[in-house]
């Protein structure tokens, strides 16, 4: 258990909430993509190209995050298909 603890406040030093991460990109991107239809400027093309990217490696990291969780629970329970 002491391990588990240390884990979860570790993911949370790391990678935050990778969930409200991505829901604050996506909001933040849409608003400059709203901007962009009334004022298109170079800086906030160059804004929402930053926010791109940013947004994948939020995704890179959810992915990273639900491939360990499953790695996790294979550990635990197994091949459960024997005989």
């Amino acid at each position: 258990m002491a391990l588990k603890a240390k884990l979860k406040k570790w993911n949370k030093e790391i990678f935050g909430d990778v969930k409200q991460q991505k829901e604050k990109l996506i909001s933040d991107i849409k608003g400059i993509q709203e901007e962009l239809e009334r004022n298109p400027t170079d800086d906030l093309l160059l804004r929402e190209a930053g926010l791109q990217k940013e947004f994948d490696v939020v995704l890179e990291q959810g992915e990273m995050l639900w491939y360990q969780k499953s790695r996790e629970k294979w550990i635990v329970f197994g091949d459960r298909n024997t005989n």
